[in-house]
Parts: structure tokens; sequence; C-alpha cells
């Protein structure tokens, strides 16, 4: 349960409970536009990640595995991220019920600020996870431009 933000300790000197109320609801709706900003943020990083990963997907007439595991990872990754940021970005009207007292409408918003929160971080983690397959993709790539495999049989072979 939320403790309720209007404390006096939170108050200013001589600063008036009105006064406080509307500096919790400027944080508040602040905190909400900065959550919107980096979550769509992040949807234009997950678009950019999703055309890459369609593009190596797409890019052998049969996928060594590095590039479908590192794309196909990469691509559920950015679809699972962009959907939960769909649910950040979301707009929120406060219902007429919490519009009756501040209080209530600031548990109301720090409910929000809480939810989105937790949504933006698990799908900033997806984005890093689609991020990470970037690499396997680039070493296989690697692997194959260099002939790797073969230089690594001929090593181990002896011959």
């Amino acid at each position: 349960m939320d403790t309720t933000p209007l404390e006096p300790a939170a108050c200013e000197a001589g600063a008036s409970e009105r006064d406080v109320e509307a500096q919790v609801f400027d944080h508040l709706y602040a905190t909400l536009s900065i959550l919107d900003q980096k979550a769509s943020t992040i949807l234009t990083i997950n678009s950019i990640l999703g055309a890459v990963f369609f593009v190596y997907f797409l890019s052998a007439d049969a996928p060594a595995p590095y590039y479908f595991v590192g794309s196909a990872v990469g691509a559920g990754a950015v679809l699972v991220s962009s959907w939960i940021l769909i649910f950040v970005i979301w707009v929120y009207w406060s219902p007429v019920e919490h519009l009756e007292t501040p209080q209530t409408l600031l548990r109301e918003l720090l409910r929000v600020r809480r939810r989105r929160t937790i949504r933006y971080r698990v799908a900033w983690n997806f984005t890093l996870l689609a991020m990470a397959c970037l690499p396997l993709i680039l070493a296989g790539q690697v692997w194959d431009f260099f002939e790797l495999s073969s230089l690594l049989a001929r090593t181990l072979g002896g011959g």
C-alpha cells in the first residue's frame, strides 16, 4: 500500500497543502511523461532491431543455426518487448471516482506509475536480450566469411 504523498515532512517551509499537492501532481505527471518518452524510444530501437533480424533471417536459402537461433530469439524478444511497451504508453484517463479527492487521484497515479515502470523494465530487458543476439549473428558471419570451420577441421585433423 502506498503511503500518503502529502506528509508534512514533504512540505516546503511555509508551503500550503494545495501547493504541495500541485508539486506532487507535477512530479507524477512528469515521471509518467518520461516513461512514455523512454518507451517510445525503445519501440524505435525495437523496430530497427526487428528489421535487422528479419533481413538476417531471410538472407540465406538454408540459414545456418546461428542465423536461425539468433534471429528467432532476437525477433521474439523484440516482439515481446514491443507488446509490453504498448501498455506503457497506453493513454490513461482517471475515472470520475478518482477525481473526488486529491488523495484518491494521487494514489491512483502512483499505482499507474508503478505498474508502467515495472512493464518498462521488463520490456527493456527483452530489448537487451534482442541486442545480445546480434553478436551471435555477427560471429556466425565472421565464421562463414573466413571459413573457420574448415580451418578448424584441418587444424584438428592434422592435415
